[in-house]
């Protein structure tokens, strides 16, 4: 399975708190530093610390909303070449 290790610097960003969604079959995330604010549709506000684990349903509309600086996610996602789709409000 393809994963890869995603390092979060700086301040959160505009262009990071676009809604959008993934087209994939399966993403599964872990948060191994920091923490991560998300909303996802139909689940409101979800804050994801060092330890925090969820797996992603496929194509859910979601938004970063912000994330310590540093935070590190690991990221298992198939397929590994998707498309992320960028939504409007």
């Amino acid at each position: 399975m393809p994963g890869h290790v995603i390092q979060l610097i700086g301040p959160c960003t505009d262009e990071m708190r676009k809604r959008h969604y993934h087209n994939t079959e399966l993403q599964l995330i872990y948060v191994l530093k920091g923490w991560m604010m998300n909303e996802f549709e139909g689940h409101g506000e979800q804050l994801m610390e060092a330890g925090s684990f969820w797996l992603q349903p496929p194509k859910i509309k979601h938004t970063v909303l912000d994330y310590s600086d540093g935070c590190e996610v690991l990221e298992i996602i198939v397929p590994a070449d998707f498309k992320t789709v960028e939504l409007t409000k």
